[in-house]
């Protein structure tokens, strides 16, 4: 797809779901329940490890 054709198809998306409240934030009460409360409990778990060699094998394992 050439990049011409990108930025047509990326409006016409932007445009089918503007107003429906996705892009105001809205469905953040939603996500963070969902999926990023257990990433920010387990992401201070590791920030508050001591044993540095520890903490980087947790940060590897988090990242993945």
């Amino acid at each position: 797809m050439k990049e011409a054709e990108q930025k047509a198809a990326a409006k016409k998306f932007a445009e089918a779901w503007k107003g429906r409240g996705y892009e105001k934030g809205e469905t953040h009460k939603v996500i963070d329940p969902l999926f990023l409360d257990a990433l920010k409990k387990e992401f201070e778990e590791i920030k508050e490890t001591k044993q540095p060699k520890t903490r980087k094998q947790k940060w590897k394992d988090f990242q993945k």
